[in-house]
C-alpha cells in the first residue's frame, strides 16, 4: 500500500485523543512474518487511511522471541516417538542402526550407542524446536499444577536470554520454584501465615543492595533481559533471608520486593502485596524507583598488575567523580599510546582539568597498554 494521509477524526477515533490503536510491543517468532505481521499490518493501513486509527504501523517495536527446544528421540526406523515415554538406563549399549559400504567392497555395521528406550526398544536422543511434530510437547498444565504456574514463568525467564534459543529440562523447575519459597519465606512466617516485618528502616549493607537491586530490574525489564533480571532478585532474596535470620526485615525491603517480583510471578506477589496491608491491588502502583546515591557502593576494587611486579587490588572511594582526578591517567610521553591500547569494560571516565581524562571511579576495570617511559603516574595511587 502507498503511504497514508494524517487520519480524520471519526467516532472511533475523537479528535482529542493523542493515540489511538497500535500495539507498543509484538513479541513473536519469526515464522509468524508473514500471516501475523504482514496481514495485520495491511488491514492496519486501511484503518489508517479511512481515519479509524492514529498510527501508521499496527507494531510500535518487534521482538523476535528463541525457540524452547526439548529433547526428541527416534526409533531405528527414523522416526519420532513420545519423548514423555522414553526411560533412561545407566548403561549405554550399542546398536547396528545401518550398514556401511567400505571402500574394499565389504560393508561394516554403523554403530549408535544409547541408553534410551521406548517400549523396550531402544531410541536415539536429539534437541529440536517443542512441538507436536517431534511429539516433545512438555505440557504447561502439568507443570502448573505440580508447581504453579508463576514458577513455570520464572524458570522460562531464567532459561536464557530471551532471543536465544534454549533447551528445557523439567528437573531444573525446581530451582525456580525453591527461589520462590525463599522469597516468601522472607516476608511470611510459615507458622502463623502473618508477615514478618519491621517498620525500621534498612540498615545501610541492605539499603544500598536493595537499590542496586531497583537499578538493575529496571534496566533489564527496559531492555527484555528478564534471565538477568531473576538473577538480581536471587542475589536480594539471599541477602534479606540472611537478615531475616537475625531480624525481621525491613517493610520496606518486603514491598520492594513483592514489586519487583510482580512482572515475573505476579500471582505469589500479588498475594505478598495483600498480605502486608495492602487493599488495592499491586497492579496499579508505581515500579520502584532507585536512589543512585544510595545505589552507589562506598568504595569499589580496582585489579591492578604492573609488569613485574605481584598483582594488587587498590580500594578507591565508588559512585563519585573528582575534577582533576588525574591519577588514572596516562599523562606526558606515551599518552597517546596509551589510549590506543585502552580497554574500558562498562566504564564511565570523566575528563578532568586541562582536558586531562580523570577517574569517574565508575569503571569496573581500565585497562592500559603502555611503553616503558609512559609506566610513570598510569596507575591508582593513594
Amino acid at each position: 500500500m502507498t503511504g497514508a494521509s494524517a487520519p480524520q477524526s471519526s467516532a472511533l477515533s475523537p479528535p482529542h485523543s493523542p493515540r489511538l490503536g497500535g500495539v507498543d510491543l509484538y513479541v513473536g517468532g519469526v515464522e509468524h512474518a508473514v500471516l501475523h505481521l504482514l496481514y495485520a499490518r495491511f488491514w492496519h493501513k486501511i484503518l489508517f487511511d479511512l481515519g479509524h486509527v492514529s498510527t501508521p504501523e499496527p507494531f510500535q517495536r518487534l521482538f523476535n522471541q528463541g525457540y524452547i527446544q526439548a529433547a526428541a528421540y527416534k526409533d531405528v526406523r527414523g522416526a519420532y516417538v513420545p519423548a514423555e515415554e522414553v526411560e533412561e538406563r545407566e548403561n549405554e549399549t550399542q546398536i547396528d542402526v545401518a550398514r556401511m559400504e567400505m571402500p574394499s567392497g565389504e560393508v561394516e555395521p554403523l554403530r549408535q550407542s544409547t541408553r534410551f528406550y521406548w517400549e523396550g526398544q531402544p531410541v536415539f536422543r536429539e534437541f529440536g524446536k517443542m512441538g507436536k511434530s517431534l511429539k516433545n510437547a512438555v505440557t504447561p498444565d502439568d507443570i502448573c499444577t505440580d508447581y504453579g504456574c508463576d514458577t513455570m514463568r520464572i524458570y522460562e525467564m531464567s532459561m536464557g536470554p530471551l532471543e536465544a534459543s534454549k533447551p528445557w529440562n523439567t528437573r531444573d523447575i525446581v530451582g525456580a520454584h525453591r527461589f520462590l519459597q525463599r522469597a516468601w519465606r522472607c516476608i511470611i512466617d510459615e507458622q502463623t501465615g502473618q508477615p514478618r516485618v519491621s517498620d525500621a528502616a534498612p540498615d545501610a549493607a541492605l539499603a544500598r543492595t536493595m537499590h542496586k537491586t531497583i537499578v538493575g530490574v529496571r534496566r533489564d525489564m527496559e531492555t527484555l533481559g528478564f534471565n538477568t533480571a531473576v538473577a538480581k532478585l536471587i542475589e536480594f532474596v539471599n541477602d534479606l533471608t540472611k537478615a531475616a535470620a537475625v531480624l525481621p526485615i525491613p517493610r520496606a525491603c518486603a514491598e520492594t520486593l513483592a514489586l519487583l517480583l510482580a512482572p515475573l510471578a505476579p500471582h505469589i506477589a500479588e498475594d505478598l502485596w495483600s498480605r502486608l496491608g495492602h487493599e488495592t491491588t499491586l497492579a496499579f502502583h508505581a515500579f520502584p524507583v532507585a536512589d543512585e546515591t544510595l545505589a552507589a557502593d562506598d568504595q569499589i576494587e580496582i585489579p591492578v598488575q604492573v609488569p613485574g611486579q605481584a598483582p594488587r587490588q587498590d580500594h578507591r572511594p565508588g559512585g563519585q567523580r573528582r575534577q582533576g582526578d588525574r591519577s588514572c591517567s596516562p599523562r606526558g610521553r606515551g599518552r597517546e599510546e596509551a589510549h590506543r591500547g585502552q580497554v574500558d569494560q562498562e566504564g564511565d571516565c570523566g575528563a578532568g582539568e586541562d582536558d586531562q581524562p580523570g577517574c569517574g571511579l565508575k569503571v569496573r576495570i581500565t585497562s592500559f597498554i603502555l611503553e616503558k617511559h609512559s609506566m610513570r603516574g598510569v596507575f591508582f595511587q593513594g
